[in-house]
């Protein structure tokens, strides 16, 4: 499988041997980081990293870097699991 070069998020029917909390509604959505300073720093910690966001809540960090996922030109696909992929978000 050849991922987008562009950010770009993947949501697909998960599966039971997912970690509680990864999946939500039995979906599950992912994205390859390729941004070469988040890309490396996610690479370093060498485990997959959920997100949740949780509103009202402190940060634990903060950075001036951009996260290339909160661009508004971010893509989404449906990844079924019979091969079929469906534009969600172009």
């Amino acid at each position: 499988m050849d991922f987008a070069s562009k950010p770009t998020i993947y949501q697909s029917p998960s599966n039971s041997l997912l970690p509680k909390g990864a999946s939500h509604e039995g979906m599950v959505r992912f994205s390859l980081i390729r941004e070469p300073a988040w890309n490396k720093l996610l690479y370093q910690y060498s485990q997959p990293v959920l997100f949740h966001e949780v509103k009202g809540q402190e940060e634990d960090f903060l950075t001036s870097l951009y996260f290339p996922l909160f661009s508004p030109s971010v893509k989404e696909l449906f990844l079924g699991p019979e091969g079929e992929v469906k534009i969600i978000k172009a």
